[in-house]
């Protein structure tokens, strides 16, 4: 059990500015997700992906509150109390550069040296990202003027043979199918001519050149090490902002200018490097950079000539490879094609203007982002106005028997030990996850996500591969670009209640999911193996699920005697080892527990936790007698009495035919049961429980779900059991007569670790057992 990881990986979050901070409004983005005209066009290129996306959208507007640096304290204890050494952020350009040559030294002093303060105060190494998806207005103004495919061909050259090519490619009917639907395109407005253009100008790198030299020069002395030049330059700032049009600069289809934009963000990170280099010769350097396990579709090629495999191995090599290959080794393939005699090289010095004599990598390590599988198929529309080099079009998803989030993104573990074993295996760098994560409405998979794909990680590590760390994607729910706030796109360790503002930071509530208790299981026992016991996992085909064999812990809930109170996590971290977490319920505030110690011949419990923002340090002593406990908290020189008791409910259950598991998991709430969930067998996912009541201490009322079934009367739908929930009283009123509302679950008597009853829709025996959770008290 444990130590799979050396004692320096870094394990941690990763954010951005504009998605966390609040309050920018002189950016792209902000521009982009603000004006009528671009909101209508993307919403139009959205019905065109694969599935449909319903595009709606919207600012950052206040975001999570990073802006109000004891917001951000906040939440960087909550990254400490999960146990996490390193905190990804990024600089905002506009914010520092607001207007052209107008350097804010004032904003880099009064802030982001004051961000990197308060990581370094709280031991975690700060991972500095100096571009993450946004320019300064100054830089790039989004179009706000539309045009069709038709206009746009008429105005270029390039494409004055669209209808010819169509014809040739889909057939007359399919080209005339293209010009009735006049498909919204971004065209050039006056601002955008204005603007710098984004990165399709020289004169962009060369700015962006000069912040980079400002930032660093400056944050270098904090004590920064760890600096990306550039978040996703080619999956999303070129693949979503110049061919798919959904993000700026917001224009589709542009194959000229994708490709000078591309070419010019290789220049800007390999200068950007350099730059860094000179001012501080031992930081470590490079990219984050997206890869997707790409499958190839097996959706019929109706263009002629078109191939489903081909299209593949070009994504691949323009999305992944490429890009690599050029800041790697210096020479640029400038015809950006996968097949070795297609290809047309320029050396670094003419690309670079690097002597190839003088050529070093201009990458440390690999930062690779990694979320999800996509399918390629061919597309012959995009051949036709962009050109070989974009390959084909990724789709979100195509096996029904996959599991996928709710994004419709492919859960693909093994795709992520895949990409490990080939990127070590042709650059021979160390690699840094530096994103991944999933997107959840409600946390029922995320644990099961995380564990999953730190165990592919791991199995890279057993075979030799170097990885540096993990960064998940993120500490809490945050600003998700086109899908703004939407419930699916709910990527946070901690889930943040946009609908009310708490006090005293005056920020939107957190509330810690299962998930961010794996992430702290995982770092805590540091095995991902040994942790999928307590939470299961996805297999690494992500077809199906490997079930929990033991309760992830204890949850022993009190107070002081001054009425303060007390929720305690108590986890094993090894065989000889204990650890975990309490929360304050008054100041909602986790930290972590230290030297958590229990003497079996005393039975005796002791442990400390550091002290945290206005909590000052404390040490808890207490004699256990049975499920409860009794003792003495000391701060500082003051003493109370303290006393907690195991929750009854808390854990994973299993019936003793092993068919169904349900996992009570809340640990912020003293009473609510809200979020226990259950499935039906090991291999299947979660679903979340309709209801669980607990009266006088022992009985315990599980309602799963509710099916309809045929009702043998053929009269009124009959509800068969107790008090459903509205929704379930008007499902049954809508239904036929001839069937019957049935509710599905337990009736049951507590008793220690064992439940024992009926089952609610047959009167049945049933039994409930809960796994065990590894501690030698309680």
């Amino acid at each position: 059990m444990g130590n799979m990881f050396p004692s320096d990986f870094l394990w941690g979050a990763a954010t951005a500015g504009y998605q966390v901070e609040g309050d920018i409004c002189n950016n792209d983005w902000d521009f982009f997700t603000s004006d009528a005209v671009i909101h209508a066009r993307v919403a139009a290129l959205g019905k065109l992906a694969s599935p449909p996306e319903h595009f709606q959208l919207r600012p950052a507007g206040a975001a999570v509150h990073h802006a109000n640096l004891h917001v951000l304290k906040d939440d960087l204890d909550r990254c400490r109390a999960l146990g996490m050494n390193a905190y990804r952020f990024s600089v905002e350009w506009s914010r520092l550069e607001p207007h052209p040559g107008d350097l804010r030294a004032d904003v880099l002093e009064n802030y982001y040296v004051q961000v990197v303060r308060e990581i370094k105060a709280r031991h975690m190494e700060p991972v500095l990202t100096l571009h993450h998806m946004t320019l300064p207005r100054w830089v790039l103004t989004p179009s706000n003027v539309n045009q069709t495919l038709v206009q746009a061909a008429a105005k270029s050259a390039a494409t004055t043979a669209l209808a010819l090519t169509a014809l040739l490619a889909f057939g007359a009917l399919a080209a005339l199918g293209l010009a009735v639907l006049k498909l919204p395109l971004a065209g050039e407005s006056r601002a955008f001519q204005r603007s710098l253009r984004g990165w399709e100008s020289a004169e962009t790198v060369d700015r962006y050149i000069a912040y980079v030299r400002f930032v660093v020069t400056r944050l270098r002395e904090e004590g920064v090490k760890f600096w990306l030049t550039l978040n996703e330059p080619v999956g999303s700032l070129v693949g979503l902002g110049y061919l798919a049009g959904v993000w700026p600069a917001g224009f589709s289809l542009d194959g000229k200018r994708a490709c000078h934009a591309y070419l010019h963000l290789l220049k800007a990170h390999v200068h950007a490097y350099h730059a860094i280099k000179a001012l501080q010769p031992d930081a470590k350097v490079s990219l984050a950079h997206h890869m997707a396990f790409c499958k190839v579709s097996m959706e019929r090629v109706l263009a002629v000539g078109g191939n489903n495999e081909t299209a593949t191995r070009q994504v691949d090599y323009f999305y992944h490879q490429h890009f690599l290959d050029a800041v790697i080794d210096g020479r640029v393939d400038v015809a950006i094609q996968h097949e070795p005699t297609r290809r047309r090289y320029v050396d670094s010095q003419q690309f670079f203007g690097i002597a190839p004599s003088a050529w070093r990598p201009t990458l440390d390590f690999i930062g690779l982002n990694y979320y999800r599988a996509v399918y390629v198929r061919h597309d012959p529309l995009l051949a036709v106005l962009v050109g070989r080099f974009a390959g084909g079009v990724p789709k979100a998803h195509e096996t029904p028997s996959v599991q996928r989030t709710e994004l419709g993104w492919e859960v693909f573990p093994e795709g992520l030990y895949a990409i490990l074993k080939q990127l070590a295996r042709r650059y021979k760098l160390a690699i840094f996850i530096t994103e991944n994560g999933m997107a959840e409405a409600v946390d029922k998979h995320r644990a099961s996500y995380i564990i999953s794909h730190v165990q592919q990680l791991q199995r890279a590590c057993r075979e030799g591969v170097d990885v540096m760390g993990y960064l998940y994607w993120s500490i809490v729910d945050n600003y998700e670009w086109a899908y703004q706030y939407e419930a699916r796109a709910r990527f946070g360790l901690f889930h943040v209640n946009r609908t009310t503002l708490e006090t005293p930071a005056g920020s939107f509530p957190r509330h810690i999911t299962e998930g961010a208790r794996a992430m702290q299981a995982v770092i805590a026992l540091r095995d991902a193996d040994e942790t999928a016991r307590c939470f299961g996992a996805y297999h690494p085909s992500g077809r199906y699920f490997v079930g929990p064999v033991q309760s992830p812990g204890a949850l022993w809930q009190g107070k002081s005697s001054t009425g303060e109170p007390l929720h305690l996590l108590f986890t094993r971290e090894a065989l000889d080892r204990l650890g975990g977490m309490l929360f304050y319920p008054r100041l909602h505030r986790w930290l972590p527990l230290e030297t958590v110690q229990f003497h079996a011949v005393e039975s005796t419990l002791s442990f400390s936790h550091p002290a945290q923002g206005t909590m000052p340090a404390r040490r808890f002593e207490a004699t256990v007698t049975g499920r409860s406990c009794n003792g003495v908290l000391t701060e500082s020189t003051a003493s109370v009495s303290w006393s907690a008791a195991k929750h009854p409910l808390f854990g994973i259950w299993r019936t003793s035919a092993q068919g169904t598991y349900i996992t009570v998991g809340d640990v912020e709430s003293a009473a609510d049961l809200s979020g226990t969930k259950f499935k039906r067998g090991p291999a299947a996912p979660w679903s979340l429980i309709q209801s669980v009541t607990l009266t006088d201490g022992n009985h315990v009322r599980l309602v799963l779900d509710a099916v309809l079934v045929d009702s043998p009367s053929g009269g009124r739908p009959e509800l068969l059991s107790g008090n459903p929930p509205p929704v379930l009283i008007a499902r049954a009123a809508m239904a036929p007569r001839s069937t019957k509302l049935v509710l599905r679950g337990f009736t049951m008597t507590l008793t220690g670790d064992v439940m024992t009853g009926k089952e609610l829709e047959r009167d049945v025996p049933a039994r409930l057992d809960r796994l065990p959770d590894g501690l030698p008290f309680g």
